[in-house]
């Protein structure tokens, strides 16, 4: 069985193929929009919800992505449930934090800088990881997923004080630099501000005022001095308006919603994975 590690290695370079012919903005939306189709596939629903997102897309980029990327996601969608489906009951393991980091030392040893982007989901990583392997930097994912069982920032920071941290996720790229022998960290609220903008925000919405050039350049800027490491502390979901028969991004999985009946299409709030990026000299 493909793993996920593998599973989102090909993806990436699927990423990478369609970056030589259409712009990243575009690439991010029908990434975003392969996974959608995937998992609305396996959800039993009805295309016509990727609609809003499909139409600001160039029509030979939707109809690659639907050829090449979709049954991709698929797979990795049963792999991410199945994951999901396993979980215990929630409680805060102060051991998880520690063990991510025992995990990085031994995949990596050593890296120069660490950038935490709070809610960067998944799909970000992939595009990101693509892109800056386009710009001609070293990317690659870690095997190393991190689940984060309330897929809220609080399940990383209530772990930092027991390391002599400060509960607060900046201390958490803080923690991974020193543990790693980093020069400097960051920690960026960038994508979590846009997920909590309006509350809640429709797909075609979110990806509108999402810049993932800036994204892109920020961490490109950093990998231009050494080797960075970026990861997050949570991702986000995506989730239907049965009512309305709307899809929104909304920020953690069991934050409530007034106003809609909903219901979870794609689960990624309680996954973080980490790319190592660096110049190849």
């Amino acid at each position: 069985m493909t793993s996920i590690y593998e599973t989102v290695s090909q993806l990436q370079s699927m990423v990478e193929e369609l970056l030589e012919g259409f712009s990243l903005e575009n690439t991010y939306k029908a990434t975003l929009y392969s996974a959608l189709r995937a998992s609305i596939k396996a959800r039993g629903l009805d295309y016509s919800l990727t609609k809003p997102l499909e139409q600001s897309i160039p029509s030979p980029l939707s109809a690659l992505v639907k050829r090449r990327m979709v049954g991709r996601f698929s797979y990795l969608v049963r792999l991410l449930d199945r994951m999901l489906c396993g979980l215990r009951p929630v409680i805060v393991d102060e051991g998880s934090v520690r063990q991510v980091v025992s995990r990085l030392k031994e995949s990596i040893h050593k890296v120069d800088y660490v950038v935490v982007y709070d809610c960067m989901s998944l799909i970000e990583f992939i595009v990101l990881s693509a892109y800056l392997k386009k710009c001609g930097l070293d990317t690659a994912f870690l095997d190393i997923v991190f689940i984060n069982p309330l897929g809220l920032t609080k399940y990383v920071t209530q772990q930092l004080p027991v390391m002599e941290y400060r509960a607060v996720l900046r201390e958490f790229a803080h923690m991974l630099a020193e543990q790693l022998g980093g020069r400097g960290y960051s920690k960026s609220a960038y994508i979590d501000l846009r997920v909590h903008e309006y509350g809640f925000l429709g797909v075609s919405e979110f990806i509108g005022k999402l810049d993932i050039k800036r994204i892109a350049s920020e961490v490109f800027e950093n990998a231009l001095k050494g080797r960075v490491l970026v990861t997050s502390d949570h991702g986000y979901d995506v989730v239907v308006d049965e009512e309305n028969w709307y899809l929104y991004i909304v920020h953690g999985h069991e934050l409530p919603i007034s106003g809609f009946t909903r219901k979870s299409i794609l689960p990624l709030s309680r996954f973080s994975f980490f790319i190592e990026v660096s110049s190849i000299s």
